[in-house]
Formats: C-alpha cells, sequence, structure tokens
C-alpha cells in the first residue's frame, strides 16, 4: 500500500516559541558557593533550557515541572525555549553548537529513532553529547475520539482495513511515532493511507481531540489529561510492560497482538560535546534532588506521571547503546532499509 505523508506543522523550518519561566534560585543555599559561577560561566545565572518540541507535549510537561526545581537547587534562573524545526534536529543543533559552561541544557527524549532512520540528516554527531541523568519513562498510548466508539484495538485495525479510517496521526517523519505507526502497519496490519505529521504529542492528541484525524499515538504524558476531560479514549499502549500514567491501558499482547519492537522511551538532560565535568556532576545532583523532591513527588502522584531517577552513566549507555539495540530488534520484524527508504522518499 502507498503511504501518503502530510505535514501540518514544522517541516524543515525553525518554528520557535519562547516562553521565559524566571525562577529564581533561592540565595545563600547551603553547599551552592559559587554554583552559579560554574554553570554560567563566569558570574552568569541565566539557563537556557532546550526543549525540541513545541509546548504541550510530554517532554514540554515534564521540563516545566522540574525546570523550577532544579533552578532552585542550583541558584539560577531558567529560560525555557521550544526550539522546533526538521523534527528535533533543530534543537539537538542548537544544543550541540552551544557554549560548554553549562548555561545551555537540553530536555531530550531517547534514544532517538531519527539516529537510527536518517543519520545523514543531523548535523551532529549523535554520540558526542555529554549526559547528566534521566528522570521518566514514558510509552506512546493509541488514541481515538469517543465518539467513534472503538470498542478495542482489533475493532480500531478492522476499521482501517475497512477504509472507514484513512488517516493517522503521529509526529515527525522519521522519529519514535513514526516507527510505532509504521510497525502497527506492517506487524498489526493497521491499514492508514495517510499519515499525519504533528511537532508535539500536544498538537497530535488536539487534532484528534477535534477530529481532524481518528487515531494517533501520542505520549501516555499528554494524553492523561485529554482523557481526563473525556475528549479522547486510550485504545492501547505500545510497550510490553504497559503504561505508568495509565496502568490499566491493555497491551498490544492483552489484546492478542504480537508486541512490537519499540513502543518507550526514556527523558534525560543532555549537554554539549566536552561539557566540564563538574558541570555534569552539578546537574546530575540536582536532577536527582528534583526528582525525589516532595514537590515533583506530589505532581506525580496527583497526575500520574512517572519520575524516576536514573544517573549518568545509565542514561549514556541508554542514549549510545539504543539505537544499536533497537535496530536489531526491528530487524527480527520488519525493515530498516525500508523504513529508511521511506524517509528519504519523503524527504525527496
Amino acid at each position: 500500500m502507498d503511504v501518503v505523508y502530510w505535514h501540518t506543522m514544522a517541516g524543515n523550518n525553525r518554528r520557535s516559541r519562547r516562553t521565559v519561566l524566571k525562577y529564581g534560585g533561592a540565595a545563600g543555599m547551603v553547599g551552592l558557593a559559587g554554583c552559579a559561577d560554574v554553570l554560567g560561566g563566569g558570574g552568569s545565572d541565566d539557563v537556557r533550557v532546550i526543549v525540541p518540541y513545541s509546548e504541550g507535549g510530554g517532554t514540554d510537561i515534564y521540563a516545566r515541572q522540574l525546570a523550577p526545581v532544579m533552578a532552585e537547587e542550583l541558584d539560577v534562573s531558567v529560560e525555557i525555549d521550544n526550539v522546533v524545526g526538521s523534527g528535533t534536529i533543530q534543537g539537538m543543533n542548537e544544543l550541540y553548537q552551544a557554549d560548554t559552561d553549562g548555561s545551555t541544557v537540553g530536555v531530550i527524549n531517547g534514544p532517538s529513532i531519527l539516529y537510527i532512520m536518517r543519520p545523514d540528516l543531523l548535523e551532529f554527531d549523535y554520540l558526542d553529547f555529554e549526559s547528566a541523568g534521566a528522570f521518566a519513562r514514558t510509552v506512546f498510548v493509541i488514541s481515538a475520539h469517543p465518539d467513534d466508539d472503538i470498542d478495542d484495538y482489533q475493532d480500531l485495525v478492522d476499521r482501517y482495513q475497512d477504509g472507514e479510517f484513512t488517516e493517522f496521526g503521529g509526529l515527525t517523519i522519521g522519529e519514535g511515532q513514526w516507527l510505532v505507526a509504521n510497525l502497527m502497519r506492517d506487524i498489526h496490519g493497521l491499514e492508514f493511507e495517510s499519515y499525519v505529521a504533528y511537532s508535539s504529542s500536544g498538537e497530535l492528541a488536539q487534532a484528534n481531540a477535534s477530529e481532524e484525524i481518528p487515531s494517533g499515538n501520542p505520549t501516555e504524558t499528554t494524553l492523561e489529561e485529554f482523557i481526563g476531560d473525556e475528549l479522547l479514549e486510550p485504545v492501547v499502549a505500545t510497550a510490553s510492560d504497559g503504561s505508568p500514567t495509565l496502568p490499566d491501558v491493555p497491551t498490544f499482547e492483552d489484546e492478542g497482538f504480537d508486541p512490537l519492537p519499540y513502543g518507550d522511551f526514556s527523558r534525560g538532560l543532555l549537554f554539549p560535546p566536552d561539557t566540564d565535568e563538574d558541570i555534569l556532576e552539578e546537574w546530575e545532583a540536582a536532577l536527582e534532588t528534583a526528582v525525589e523532591s516532595e514537590e515533583i513527588q506530589d505532581w506525580s502522584d496527583d497526575s500520574g506521571n512517572m519520575v524516576e531517577f536514573n544517573d549518568r552513566e545509565w542514561w549514556q549507555e541508554e542514549w549510545t547503546e539504543g539505537p544499536e539495540r533497537i535496530e536489531a530488534a526491528i530487524e527480527e520484524e520488519a525493515s530498516v532499509e525500508d523504513y529508511r527508504d521511506e524517509v528519504e522518499e519523503d524527504e525527496d
């Protein structure tokens, strides 16, 4: 089946909507004397937090919860910058080229599927980024509009096969949600005709809620609020061990389908290459403190969004070795090279 791809948001052009959050760190905090000098490069206490997705997506939600707590711990002010363009490439490229003084940090999902699908599109060496720990594992959840009365995943597949539904929504072509959609098509027979690409899970879920598309695969972090407002319904979680945020949502195996070789990812902090070790340790400690704080734990309990600290070593290994592991798993079920060809055809 030929697949037509639509781009409804940013394609190859940067669309950056910046929101400044001036969270002033508490002055005179114990054990942090001189910390701002280390992070800000000689006295600056302003830190730019790059989120390579538009506002309202899961990464953005986490960043806006964690940033003020880390800022207070580090005695700095933070500016959250949503840098969107060519998927995550624009934001990651800006992070790669940023100063190495700790004044720029990226809140990014990984491992990057784009590195598997089209590494030639990247203007940086993916493996050179420095890490400072991770804070969550996130699952994609297939969503549907309540008015469509989807019984279960089999019912959704049947409606695509019957031609009642034709469009399926996700994020930028070549990245994780696009890969999940193609795996569902090739392994489960979810025969969509058009893939509609959005710049964040927030925009994707809103499009599904407004019936612009019949179904999509937003992150559980984003979908949870739409479910609470009865705007969308969850159909199935894409990871074999289910959704931490929506534990009652069935998995593919629960629904009688084969598991996918990819269905979840981690979220963590990345820094430009050659960032000083002391700076990375400062950020790692601040992240751990933030994750374990009462404020963040209360938010996690109230929202259902999982927070779990993993150290720099774990996140660095996940970031650098994850793509090879995921590619090998995909090859057992489908062809990575065929997927690369699809991405390349779309770029042309």
